[in-house]
């Protein structure tokens, strides 16, 4: 972001670990999917960013949430 000039913003999405389990266990496989919660590729700082942010509870309403991260990400200064 700091190269090209751009604002950067991060939205985190997180649910409790019930959720995550049953979402894992439902949805479609893809390749970039793991089957299960902490397994699969993960980056460094992907698990604990340190970064400010906003974290969303992604168990709400999904326009309630888009609206909300709009609202953040308009707001982040570059």
């Amino acid at each position: 972001a700091s190269a090209t000039h751009a604002r950067y913003a991060m939205v985190e999405c997180v649910c409790p670990a019930d959720v995550v389990d049953e979402r894992l266990a439902t949805r479609e496989r893809l390749e970039s999917n793991p089957a299960a919660r902490m397994t699969g590729p993960m980056s460094p700082g992907m698990r604990a960013p340190s970064c400010q942010r906003l974290v969303l509870d992604s168990t709400r309403v999904v326009t309630e949430l888009a609206a909300e991260a709009v609202s953040y990400i308009r707001g982040v200064r570059a």
